[in-house]
């Protein structure tokens, strides 16, 4: 690229130093590529496609070859870099984090036909439909109808209240961290069946009538939670969308 560009040889050096240099991979300049490993190698992709400076940037999953320590690095390098650059990149990845921590419009597509754009936290909290809210982030899906002001979810024998439009049987979707603990009466209630203590959140499964609920809660909550416990949930945020009978995750929000 700098060759087509014909930039003075100095130019061209001093951008091939810095490009190795901001993937770390300097020290690797003499080698061939069937010495260096693949992440060496794809960090070398990334060198070359930066150091000519391109207008419009396409990386399709750049980063995956990368173990979890230098693949943080390089997402943090990659936003100073598209900052820098003021250039456009269009980036393709599976990778939620890389999605919501590097976007600043998020494109999510299922088969070919684009879900919804928005920005990443337009996309987390408010998905259009089941699949986005299913594909980007956790979240629990309960089964439920619409009756007057409430949703009573399926199954379970208790409601939640709603004033929103849709009526007859709908869907509700409850992310694991937009339900608080309580051991006072929440809006639902149900028993703690398991808890894992991951040092930033207590993971738990909630038992209500068979249902299991998924819950993100305080770490510090492992320390005065037992398992077998009942427990109240308070449902900070909740999304309802209709119900069509379908699994395909493709019910619209209304």
């Amino acid at each position: 690229g700098l060759n087509i560009q014909k930039l003075p040889k100095a130019e061209v050096d001093r951008r091939i130093t810095d490009a190795l240099a901001r993937m770390q991979i300097g020290q690797y300049v003499d080698r061939y590529p069937s010495e260096l490993s693949g992440g060496q190698q794809q960090r070398v992709a990334i060198a070359r496609a930066i150091a000519s400076e391109p207008h419009l940037l396409l990386m399709d999953e750049p980063l995956s070859n990368l173990d979890a320590k230098l693949r943080t690095q390089m997402r943090v390098e990659l936003i100073q870099m598209h900052e820098r650059l003021k250039t456009t990149f269009v980036y393709v990845t599976h990778d939620q984090v890389e999605a919501m921590t590097m976007s600043d419009r998020v494109f999510v597509i299922n088969r070919g036909v684009v879900q919804q754009v928005g920005s990443p936290i337009e996309i987390y909290r408010r998905p259009k439909n089941q699949f986005i809210a299913d594909f980007v982030g956790k979240v629990n899906f309960i089964k439920g109808q619409v009756n007057v002001s409430a949703v009573v979810l399926k199954g379970i024998g208790q409601s939640l209240a709603y004033g929103g439009p849709l009526t007859g049987d709908v869907v509700v979707a409850i992310r694991p961290e937009n339900i608080k603990l309580t051991k006072a009466e929440g809006h639902l209630h149900g028993t703690i069946k398991s808890m894992f203590y991951l040092g930033d959140v207590n993971d738990c499964q909630i038992d209500i009538n068979g249902t299991q609920l998924r819950v993100i809660a305080d770490p510090h909550t492992y320390d005065v939670l037992r398992t077998g416990e009942e427990i109240g949930l308070e449902i900070t945020d909740f999304l309802v969308y209709e119900d069509d009978g379908r699994d395909d995750h493709n019910q619209i929000l209304t």
